[in-house]
């Protein structure tokens, strides 16, 4: 897996959402309405609020090159407004001028030193720029209130990575989650950090998380299958690959590790060495269901306690996992065996002598009860003397508790009980 993720970078568009309804519009401005837009600010050129609007009606189509011209003749005006000079950082941004959206941003920030949103795209300049510990720097700067945002503290996450801090790296990504729980992109993230730690199994929950939340992304499905094929379950990986692709033929471009790990699969594929199915066994679903509900119940850790005291709270909670998992599969076991018992209790008093009736009546039991793998015919002793009738036989269930932790549970029947003869009949 790579050890520089592409972690999802927030970018605020610049505009003023409190105020601009245009902003908050959810459609996009058409034609006409670009018309009368241009219209507008070329009969007021003494007023930079008609090329802002236009501007960002611009931004919000994509097209950033016509956007930057607008924004460029709006931030002309003495009277400018900071959202004037961000909003053009951020289409200078999407263009990929890193430089010229750095000096905007700065420019923004000279004037206005606390704006977050200019902080934050000075910040994303600044990494783009491969400048991660001044990105840092600046956004640390930003006032301690407005940086519990979530999006702030997952670009700081992606900064401390990129500088080489990548458990601060981790903590800021699992801050936005706790922040914004809802928002896929803090999820993905927080996965792509763990996979490039060597924590696939982590991974995978938060990707499985970001796909619920977002069910059409198909960069998430590609992750899943990285994680998936990392923990070494390939068939699983291959079909988290194949939904991917489904979504978007190009999801795989540009990402080298999953085109190795298909290649890989499709080898074994070939070889005959997959199965064909890519359902999961119960242990897999048990212990992916594990790390589902500790990722989601992770951001109330905070509950916990102070730092020192949230490993005690997270080892009480892989106790009570480790303790249902174990439940889960040993109670069915030991209410099987119990039942079975009974049954060979009453067989044992079958009013006859002929024993083999007995010995199959166990057996027939013990195929019910879903004994029979465990329970061999040659291993259980039927015998009857004297009105008394003896049951014995030994079997063992092996169970796999955790990967790489098989146990096995010892059963043992011993049955004793009278039976009576029924008289012959009579026949007149």
């Amino acid at each position: 897996m790579p050890a520089s993720p592409v972690f999802e970078l927030l970018l605020r568009s610049g505009e003023r959402t409190d105020e601009d309804a245009l902003a908050q519009s959810g459609e996009l401005p058409g034609a006409d309405a670009l018309a009368a837009m241009r219209r507008a600010a070329r009969d007021h050129p003494e007023d930079p609020d008609y090329w802002f609007i236009l501007g960002s009606a611009l931004a919000r189509r994509g097209e950033h090159h016509e956007a930057v011209r607008a924004f460029r003749e709006a931030v002309r005006f003495p009277t400018g407004e900071a959202s004037y000079r961000r909003s053009l950082g951020a289409s200078l941004w999407q263009l990929g001028q890193f430089e010229q959206a750095r000096e905007a941003f700065d420019a923004t920030l000279r004037e206005h030193p606390e704006d977050a949103d200019a902080a934050n795209g000075l910040a994303l300049s600044l990494l783009r720029l491969e400048r991660p510990a001044e990105a840092a720097a600046a956004l640390r700067r930003v006032p301690t209130v407005t940086r519990r945002r979530a999006d702030l503290r997952s670009n700081l996450g992606t900064a401390l990575w990129a500088a080489g801090d990548t458990h601060a790296a981790e903590r800021c990504f699992r801050g936005a989650i706790r922040l914004e729980p809802a928002r896929p992109a803090f999820h993905r993230n927080l996965g792509l950090a763990l996979l490039a730690s060597g924590k696939a199994a982590r991974a995978a929950a938060c990707f499985r998380e970001a796909q619920r939340l977002d069910p059409t992304r198909a960069a998430t499905l590609m992750d899943l299958g990285d994680a998936l094929f990392a923990m070494g379950r390939h068939a699983e990986a291959e079909a988290a690959y194949e939904r991917g692709l489904a979504l978007d033929s190009g999801a795989a471009v540009s990402r080298a590790s999953t085109h190795a790990a298909w290649q890989a699969i499709r080898v074994e594929r070939a070889r005959g060495d997959l199965p064909g199915r890519a359902e999961p066994g119960l242990l897999d679903r048990a212990i992916s269901r594990g790390f589902d509900v500790a990722h989601r119940l992770e951001r109330f850790i905070d509950v916990l306690g102070p730092p020192g005291f949230r490993l005690a709270g997270v080892g009480v909670l892989l106790l009570i996992l480790a303790f249902a998992r174990v439940t889960t599969l040993v109670l069915p076991h030991y209410v099987a065996h119990h039942r079975l018992h009974d049954e060979v209790v009453r067989l044992s008093r079958m009013p006859t002598a002929d024993d083999s009736l007995v010995l199959q009546g166990v057996l027939n039991a013990a195929r019910r009860l879903e004994r029979e793998p465990f329970v061999r015919s040659e291993d259980v002793r039927v015998e009857g003397t004297d009105g008394t009738r003896r049951v014995s036989f030994d079997y063992e269930v092996e169970l796999e508790l955790l990967p790489g932790f098989a146990t096995r549970l010892p059963f043992r029947i011993r049955v004793e009980e009278p039976f009576l003869l029924e008289p012959e009949p009579v026949i007149l």
